[in-house]
């Protein structure tokens, strides 16, 4: 009998920039750094669409769900929901599998089997889904090698894969662009030992300056779209002054309900005490802005959602009091 096979994990080290320039720099035929070779630079064009049941329920239990095109391809791709270390590592699972048809899966049933089971016990075969948000990329592709040739091999060894992504934001495909996002991701390349990975994203952090990221690109294209308003131009996030008021607090609820979504699962299933901490912050923003603009509303349309505001208040209170105790209990 076969031992069960382990499940597929992603090993990346993932930092955010804030323009173009730095993805140019790391493209360049000339890069050199001291101990690593580069491969010659692939633009790969991609557009992933992210899909989720209405209730959020896939985000709201730590999984990423999106459908990749590249080229002729679709790929389905169902990721949980890692968090970065401190230099920006990843460790999470990934399963991706060709997708049957180049239609997009309006049920879970209609995804590659492997990803069916994987998230049984979570939503049925028969749960619809939808499309969240889109994210048009242009990759540059290139390989990360060893400075030196191995010793059995003629050939320097492939450490990693560097992806150096200019990423554009729509709510749909059909959309006009909300906003531009930068990210470099170096990817550990299969059978390297985890440890390279840290070496390398520790030199390109001294390099380059860059800064780890704690986000995924889903999770910073969902905080995009909650902050920009409707016929807003492309980048702009917040308020504007011609909002009425009542508008305008309807962006800062999105926005804080969209972080109070992205640190359900931490709350739920991790073992980091600042899920909770964000939760209650986003909450107390909601219901600050409750109390300014609750004048431009009517009191029956939201009197339930403050009360649930205040109810899930209370309970994460208690959470995060059991949190400090157990840290200054550790410390003791």
């Amino acid at each position: 009998m076969e031992p069960p096979s382990s499940p597929p994990v992603e090993i990346e080290a993932k930092f955010s920039i804030a323009n173009a320039q730095l993805l140019h720099e790391l493209a360049a035929p000339g890069l050199s750094m001291s101990g690593y070779r580069f491969g010659a630079t692939i633009i790969k064009p991609v557009t992933d669409i992210y899909l989720d049941t209405p209730d959020y329920r896939l985000l709201r239990t730590g999984y990423q769900l999106r459908t990749r095109r590249s080229g002729e391809q679709w790929l389905a791709t169902l990721k949980a929901r890692g968090v970065g270390s401190d230099i920006g590592i990843y460790h999470r699972l990934e399963i991706e599998e060709p997708l049957a048809t180049d239609d997009a899966p309006t049920t879970v049933g209609d995804l590659p089997t492997a990803i069916v089971e994987a998230l049984a016990g979570i939503v049925t075969s028969a749960q619809s889904l939808a499309s969240i948000c889109v994210i048009a990329q242009t990759r540059r592709v290139r390989d990360v090698m060893a400075g030196a040739p191995g010793r059995r091999r003629n050939t320097a060894q492939r450490l990693a894969i560097l992806s150096l992504d200019e990423m554009v934001v729509r709510q749909c495909e059909s959309d006009p662009p909300l906003a531009r996002l930068y990210e470099v991701e170096v990817e550990l390349a299969p059978d390297v030992d985890a440890a390279e990975l840290q070496v390398l994203a520790d030199r390109l952090i001294g390099a380059y300056a860059l800064i780890p990221s704690q986000e995924s690109k889903l999770e910073r294209a969902l905080s995009v779209i909650s902050r920009h308003p409707a016929d807003a131009p492309e980048n702009w996030q917040g308020l504007q002054l011609s909002m009425h008021m009542g508008e305008a607090c309807r962006i800062i609820w999105h926005e804080q309900f969209m972080k109070m979504l992205l640190s359900e699962a931490g709350v739920r299933y991790g073992a980091d005490p600042e899920a909770v901490h964000d939760a209650r912050v986003a909450i107390r923003r909601a219901r600050a802005a409750a109390r300014i603009y609750q004048g431009y509303f009517q009191p029956k349309a939201v009197r339930r959602h403050f009360k649930r505001l205040r109810k899930t208040a209370r309970l994460l209170g208690a959470v995060r009091d059991l949190d400090v105790a157990i840290a200054k209990l550790e410390r003791y």
